[in-house]
C-alpha cells in the first residue's frame, strides 16, 4: 500500500479552510511539521473560545428579541382587537395610527397561519443550512 503524503490527506477534508491545510503541506515539506501543527493548534484554540465568547454574548439579545416578539404578537392578536372593535363602533374620524394598528391586526388576523408557516419553514431551512459542511467551515 503506497503511502500519502499528510497534505493531500488535508486537502481532501472540506472542514480544514484552505490556509491551513497549506500551512501544514509547507511544514511537512520544511521538516516543521510538529511546530507548524502546534501553532495551528494554538490558533484554531483561540479562535474556537472566541466563538464561544461571541456565542454567549449574543444569547441574552436573542431572548429578548424572542420574547419581545412573542409580546407584539399577543398584543395585536388578544389585546388589540376589542379596543379597536370598539373605536370602529364609535363610527368617529379615526386618527392615521389607529388605522393603522386595524391594518395590522387585520394583516394578522387573515394570514396569521400563513407567517406561522413561513416562520417554520425559515427554521427548518437554517437548521438544514446549519448542518451542511459550509456552515460548519463558516462557523469554525
Amino acid at each position: 500500500m503506497p503511502e500519502i503524503p499528510f497534505r493531500r490527506t488535508l486537502k481532501t477534508l472540506t472542514y480544514f479552510f484552505t490556509y491551513l491545510s497549506e500551512d501544514a503541506c509547507v511544514g511537512e515539506q520544511t521538516g516543521n511539521l510538529e511546530q507548524v501543527l502546534r501553532s495551528l493548534s494554538g490558533y484554531m484554540e483561540k479562535q474556537s473560545a472566541a466563538l464561544g465568547k461571541l456565542k454567549q454574548a449574543l444569547t441574552y439579545p436573542a431572548i429578548v428579541s424572542v420574547v419581545a416578539v412573542a409580546v407584539m404578537v399577543l398584543m395585536v392578536t388578544v389585546v388589540l382587537p376589542p379596543i379597536l372593535n370598539m373605536f370602529t363602533s364609535l363610527k368617529g374620524e379615526i386618527p392615521i395610527t389607529t388605522k393603522l394598528l386595524l391594518a395590522i391586526v387585520d394583516i394578522f388576523k387573515n394570514y396569521s397561519l400563513h407567517m406561522v408557516v413561513g416562520f417554520l419553514i425559515i427554521l427548518f431551512v437554517a437548521y438544514t443550512y446549519s448542518k451542511t459542511p459550509t456552515a460548519i467551515i463558516i462557523a469554525i
